[in-house]
């Protein structure tokens, strides 16, 4: 009996979990459920290259490239790990590149955007503006329980990939967790079930174009440093390690200004003639 991918996945899994931290190696079964729908029914020497870089550009046109990097990384171990036991001859990732991983993308909703999205996705409007509202990444929303939040303090716990957070809780993201209590039935998480295929839906819907569900935490960040909080303060309420990665939002604060100005002078009454000069011209 010839061995299916999906087991050379399965048995993959099993050796990672002894080595693993548990929660990196959830993070790695979520993507080894994917894998498996794309290859699970082949065998290991008909995932080839080619097949490859399709299923990870498909991974990048709903994600990114970071993310599609992710899968390529978990594919390559598994095809490692097949070449330890002697069940494959080849590691076919040797020959798919990498995307770019700086992509410094920072996509943000304006305000009709807004509106227009959150029609957009109907019944599950709680969860966009949660997203939108506190900042979380998609991975710490939907792992959320409700023993982490305390509207009494007004505060979410959080457990991201930089460690344990607290976020506060403005009167948006107050007013969706009460939306989403009342929806979760006994649930012990904040959003039962998960964010995909609905939420690029809707992006159409609302015709935003190329707009992905971390581009809400990036609409957080954004208005938080139009609305000039310094760059510390939203270090930490996104949890980056290092300032550096949140400095990718000091530019939008810059064009705010520019803007701004710019809106003065429209409204302004031309009050100078210039006259033209020689010699000394401006």
């Amino acid at each position: 009996m010839e061995l299916k991918f999906r087991e050379l996945v399965e048995a993959s899994l099993a050796d990672k979990k002894l080595r693993l931290a548990p929660r990196s190696w959830k993070t790695d079964k979520q993507r080894a459920a994917e894998i498996i729908f794309e290859f699970g029914e082949l065998q290991p020497t008909d995932v080839t290259p080619a097949r490859i870089e399709v299923f990870l550009a498909k991974v990048k046109t709903r994600a990114s490239g970071p993310t599609s990097n992710r899968h390529r990384s978990l594919l390559s171990s598994i095809f490692a790990f097949g070449r330890r036991r002697g069940l494959v001859a080849a590691n076919p990732l040797s020959s798919v590149p990498r995307f770019r991983e700086h992509e410094n993308r920072s996509r943000f909703l304006e305000a009709d955007e807004e509106g227009a999205l959150r029609t957009a996705v109907g019944p599950r409007e709680p969860e966009v503006v949660l997203a939108m509202y506190t900042g979380i990444r998609r991975g710490e929303q939907y792992s959320l329980k409700w023993e982490s939040v305390s509207l009494n303090a007004g505060i979410l716990t959080v457990n991201g990939k930089t460690g344990q957070r607290t976020v506060p809780i403005n009167p948006e993201a107050r007013s969706a967790i009460l939306c989403l209590h009342r929806a979760s039935r006994g649930s012990s998480f904040v959003c039962p079930g998960t964010q995909r295929h609905w939420f690029e839906a809707a992006v159409r819907r609302a015709g935003l174009g190329d707009f992905r569900w971390h581009d809400l935490r990036h609409t957080f960040a954004s208005r938080l440093v139009m609305e000039g909080v310094d760059i510390r303060s939203v270090q930490k309420l996104l949890g980056h390690r290092s300032i550096v990665t949140t400095q990718r939002y000091a530019h939008v604060s810059d064009e705010h200004l520019r803007l701004a100005v710019e809106k003065l002078a429209r409204k302004a009454e031309p009050q100078l003639v210039l006259f033209a000069t020689h010699g000394n011209g401006l």
